[in-house]
């Protein structure tokens, strides 16, 4: 299934900025691996964009912003993949922001 995010806030700078339109792709569960860019439905910040720093053998993840003033990755915890909504497949950049690799 296909989704598109707009991005708010800035803590996946620099391959994310603000205002940014994102499409991404649900894909089974085990399929999303570590560098991964995906949509999660958080169970404390609701909808966030982040980048999947550990994925163990279980059914959980770990996730971190590209930006250092992000949530750290201990601060938003383990989740289940269960709570993936999609991985980051194109990204169409604000109007008058550089593109950027994802």
């Amino acid at each position: 299934m296909i989704h598109v995010h707009r991005i708010q806030g800035d803590s996946m700078l620099p391959a994310l900025a603000e205002g940014d339109f994102v499409i991404t792709w649900k894909l089974a569960p085990k399929r999303y691996k570590k560098g991964d860019v995906v949509v999660v439905e958080h169970p404390l910040y609701g909808r966030v964009i982040k980048r999947i720093h550990v994925a163990n053998a279980d059914d959980y993840i770990k996730l971190t912003g590209d930006n250092p003033n992000s949530l750290s990755d201990h601060a938003l915890g383990w989740v289940s993949r269960q709570s993936i909504l999609g991985k980051v497949c194109l990204r169409f950049a604000a109007p008058g922001m550089k593109k950027a690799r994802v």
